[in-house]
């Protein structure tokens, strides 16, 4: 109607919980497992947290063969992609025990299918190789090995140290596994975080209106 039109003016406001109360007591514990930023390969798994092996395949190829094509593009990205994983975890550790727990079976979902083929002979590594693991569970195990060779070509088994790889893959099991059992008995009734949101919305100025949530 010719008239200027402006939103209210926004109130922004704080709303903390307690992390250690969401996860029980045991954040340090979990964060114990997810390891410290620059760690090397060694001092993960003496410290008993993930080594992140998957992600650092570079650091398994034999020495004679780093140097050379396609492991020099792994050293590149490996050198980077175990700290954002990493990091990936501690996102979602925060975000919520659900997101946290549903991350830390996919991790172990997708380690088990990387130890078969690996059983087998076959280093799935590249971006479709990648793709496979992580749609591994609706896959044949057989069909999925095919398909895991067929991709993986480049990486040849025998330029890896296959046993210290295997190695590592089977401690980084052990540790998601001790993960898993320690979130698995925090209920959403137990989430500090959810139960803080719920509790705010049920406040006014919440309870008048539609709500919107950005997640």
């Amino acid at each position: 109607s010719g008239r200027q039109q402006f939103f209210p003016r926004r109130e922004l406001v704080t709303v903390e919980y307690s992390i250690e109360q969401t996860y029980r007591g045991l954040y340090q514990d979990l964060r114990a497992c997810l390891g410290e930023g620059g760690q090397s390969l060694e001092e993960a798994k003496r410290s008993g947290a993930l080594t992140f092996a998957r992600y650092g395949l570079w650091h398994y190829v034999n020495p004679a063969k780093r140097q050379q094509k396609p492991y020099l593009e792994i050293q590149r990205a490996g050198a980077n992609l175990r700290g954002l994983i990493r990091i990936m975890l501690f996102k979602r550790l925060e975000s919520s025990v659900y997101a946290f727990r549903e991350t830390v079976r996919r991790l172990t979902t997708v380690h088990q299918a990387f130890l078969t083929a690996l059983e087998r002979g076959i280093v799935a590594a590249g971006e479709e190789a990648q793709t496979l693991l992580y749609e591994s569970d609706s896959w044949d195990e057989s069909d999925l090995l095919e398909a895991l060779e067929a991709v993986s070509q480049s990486y040849r088994a025998e330029d890896f140290d296959l046993e210290r790889l295997k190695a590592d893959i089977t401690h980084d099991l052990g540790v998601l596994g001790h993960i898993a059992e320690l979130v698995s008995p925090i209920t959403s009734e137990s989430d500090a975080k959810l139960q803080t949101l719920k509790q705010k919305l049920a406040e006014a100025p919440l309870t008048a209106g539609k709500r919107l949530i950005f997640t």
